[in-house]
């Protein structure tokens, strides 16, 4: 995914920390979605952030039994750091959340 650099995302209008289902055509946004297993719908950064915690978990390579060759880690370390790669790339275009409303001012003194 770093190779192919960082492709320009579409989102939907009002805020609210979605990205866009068809937002970009570009296969690296495709490829990162399918590596964390998101759905083609919109996505908030809560399923952003499980879906990453779901894929980062069952691709450790610290997950893998002590019977794992040196080339079932290497395996699992490189589609670890995808799963990383895949997680920066949707997250830096993700917008970011609506801004709560300023506090109202004080009331005036007696």
């Amino acid at each position: 995914l770093r190779s192919t650099g960082l492709p320009r995302l579409w989102f939907c209008g009002g805020g609210g920390g979605l990205l866009h289902p068809d937002s970009d055509p570009s296969s690296a946004a495709r490829e990162a979605r399918l590596l964390l297993g998101l759905s083609s719908g919109f996505v908030s950064l809560a399923e952003l952030k499980a879906a990453h915690r779901k894929a980062a978990l069952a691709t450790h390579p610290d997950k893998l039994p002590p019977s794992a060759t040196d080339d079932d880690r290497a395996a699992a370390a490189q589609r670890f750091q995808a799963i990383q790669e895949a997680y920066e790339l949707l997250l830096a275009k993700m917008p970011p959340p609506p801004r709560s409303p300023p506090p109202p001012p004080p009331p005036p003194p007696p």
